[in-house]
């Protein structure tokens, strides 16, 4: 079928997703270029797929052919895709053993990138604050690589998830601008859980403990990454440790 009406219901619902809160109640988001598409299909959560006029689709998948101007009209890049899909969120009730909290994260790149590497990591979860960038912005989309499809995402209150990972005896750590601890003197876990707070970007973190609580902090370190002032994310440095020291911060234990 060719849709070239803008007006069609169809391309009308599909460009409601554009907007955050509409993308949120339905539970689906847009997603553009042949390489979200194939890792939507491979993760069975595309539900829907258009195709721009012309362009030969190679996938074994129920499409709709829709004119430029329908294209342009549902699609968020500068430059036309030719293909556009609408995929479904991943929702999953058990946080896992490993889990991220992003709190306050606006840049798209470096939640992207946070993405991408919790899932090489094997992280489980991440959950973002409500302030934070949406995990299904354009730009957040295509700095995951696809990974967004790989990973178990939750958007909502921090202090609310906080409470509830307390309540499972996990031990959260986060970021702080004073004190420090060697990574060799904190005590091995069996799971855990991370609070980033947005660590500015050309920094990288060391770590504090304060009674029970662990802190991650870069701000005495001032170690610059680089000219572009490229960021290292929190979760590569925890990546390394635990792939190194196996240092994993959580303990299935009361705390008080």
């Amino acid at each position: 079928m060719l849709i070239t009406s803008k007006d069609n219901n169809r391309i009308k619902e599909v460009r409601k997703l554009l907007v955050r809160k509409h993308s949120l109640s339905k539970e689906l988001f847009l997603i553009e270029g042949e390489n979200l598409i194939e890792e939507a299909i491979k993760n069975n959560l595309l539900r829907e797929l258009y195709v721009l006029e012309g362009y030969e689709c190679r996938y074994d998948f129920s499409y709709d052919n829709v004119s430029l101007d329908v294209m342009k009209s549902i699609s968020d890049l500068k430059s036309t895709p030719r293909l556009l899909g609408v995929a479904s969120y991943i929702k999953k009730n058990d946080f896992g053993k490993r889990i991220v909290l992003l709190d306050g994260v606006q840049d798209p790149g470096n939640a992207g990138t946070i993405i991408r590497n919790a899932v090489a990591f094997g992280v489980d979860t991440i959950v973002f604050s409500k302030d934070s960038v949406s995990p299904y912005n354009e730009k957040v989309l295509r700095s995951t690589g696809g990974m967004i499809f790989n990973i178990n995402i939750i958007i909502d209150d921090i202090e609310n998830k906080i409470f509830e990972l307390k309540e499972k005896n996990i031990k959260v750590i986060g970021t702080s601008l004073s004190k420090s601890k060697s990574l060799e003197d904190i005590e091995k876990y069996d799971n855990y859980s991370v609070r980033e707070i947005n660590i500015p970007v050309g920094y990288t973190a060391i770590y504090r403990q304060e009674e029970n609580k662990f802190i991650v902090t870069n701000i005495k370190t001032l170690i610059q990454t680089g000219k572009n002032n490229l960021i290292i994310q929190m979760l590569s440095i925890l990546g390394l440790i635990f792939t190194t020291i196996g240092v994993i911060i959580q303990k299935r234990k009361n705390y008080e």
